[in-house]
């Protein structure tokens, strides 16, 4: 795949970025105990591992490489939008954060799934 591009320009790693960005702040707002613990834990390394399989993606050198690391980052925000809800409903934290973060986290899912889809169609 020659059409390198700086993964900082794609839109798709800026919405996963900015979403790991709002788990960070999220994550301070959570009272720390032995469960929460393990919640925010899991929830940060999957939200960024969605931006970093982006951003190694962009610079696979195979469709095949390509795709994969897409799919790892499908995985991953599938991953995050679990923990959110693991989250939610064993926490207080506002509606407004609830629904805007689950609502990011599914447009992720959706356009890395588009983005799957259509790779595998070009030749």
């Amino acid at each position: 795949m020659n059409n390198f591009k700086n993964y900082k320009d794609l839109d798709i790693w800026r919405r996963a970025f900015s979403l790991s960005l709002m788990i960070f702040n999220l994550s301070k707002k959570i009272p720390y105990n032995s469960v929460n613990k393990v919640l925010v834990n899991q929830i940060i390394r999957s939200a960024t591992s969605i931006a970093g399989n982006i951003a190694e993606g962009s610079g696979a050198t195979t469709k095949r490489d390509f795709i994969n690391y897409m799919h790892n980052a499908r995985k991953s925000a599938i991953e995050t939008d679990n923990w959110l809800e693991y989250i939610f409903t064993t926490n207080k934290v506002s509606g407004l954060s609830k629904k805007m973060l689950i609502r990011k986290s599914q447009e992720i899912i959706k356009i890395l799934t588009t983005i799957i889809k259509k790779s595998k169609q070009n030749n």
